[in-house]
């Protein structure tokens, strides 16, 4: 196995297992959990391997909790290395909490820090083959040949209503919404993108902006009632790993 770019060999297999706990986390926040995990795993001269297998993530798909890995649904392992392959008598560290890498943490709240002292570690996360495929054709369905095309995410739902602790506090979509007609005549737009999980979000910008708004079949939610969205449950099969996927 080898570490991203600098071709790191690993002599001795000493595993780090990337363990995370939180069943509501969210793909992006499962990614920087990896990558924090990751950088610390091979500066210290550990193989990393993803374990959300073992944890009762929101991602299995129907009927296979605890039996896939749900991070290669959609990544290949930061090292190119599965849990598969460990024995009874491997010598295996599990992840803590952050304590131990907390520069680490710091340097990613800073990006153009972190390719500066971590440029090594930045092809941590990538996505697998059916994964890619996936994005890329779906990418040609939505865009196209269209080029001129403004981007926007927008989140609602549980990430607002819930206020939770450490998150980034949202704008008002109300001004999302004006600055992206801002944007839009000032660059001279042809078409919106518009990233959300809320219905009525979405609702608000095609009411404004009409067939400009390219269409998003992304699952939505109207109403989570203070839940998480990772514990709602929706009739359609695989629904959470087709909800990441559409993510």
């Amino acid at each position: 196995a080898f570490a991203p770019d600098n071709k790191q060999e690993f002599l001795s297999p000493n595993y780090y297992i990337i363990n995370i706990p939180f069943h509501t986390s969210g793909l992006f926040c499962i990614c920087i959990y990896v990558v924090l995990h990751s950088v610390y795993a091979l500066r210290e001269g550990y193989i990393p391997i993803v374990d959300l297998k073992h944890n009762n993530t929101q991602y299995f798909k129907d009927g296979r909790i605890y039996k896939d890995n749900a991070w290669e649904y959609f990544f290949e392992q930061p090292a190119g290395v599965s849990l598969s392959v460990l024995k009874n008598s491997a010598n295996i560290t599990v992840s803590r909490d952050k304590k131990d890498f907390d520069d680490i943490f710091n340097a990613l709240r800073d990006i153009k820090k972190f390719r500066t002292v971590y440029k090594d570690y930045l092809d941590i996360i990538k996505l697998n083959p059916e994964t890619k495929k996936y994005v890329e054709e779906n990418y040609r369905k939505i865009v196209g040949d269209e080029k001129e095309v403004l981007g926007i995410v927008c989140r609602g739902s549980d990430y607002v209503k819930l206020k939770l602790y450490g998150h980034n506090i949202q704008p008002d979509p109300e001004d999302v919404l004006k600055k992206a007609k801002e944007l839009f005549k000032k660059f001279n737009y042809k078409r919106i993108w518009l990233a959300t999980e809320d219905a009525n979000i979405y609702k608000m910008f095609k009411d404004e902006f009409g067939n400009i708004l390219l269409e998003n079949k992304q699952y939505m939610f109207s109403d989570t009632d203070n839940k998480f969205i990772a514990d709602i449950k929706v009739d359609r099969p695989n629904h959470a790993y087709t909800l990441a996927m559409e993510y």
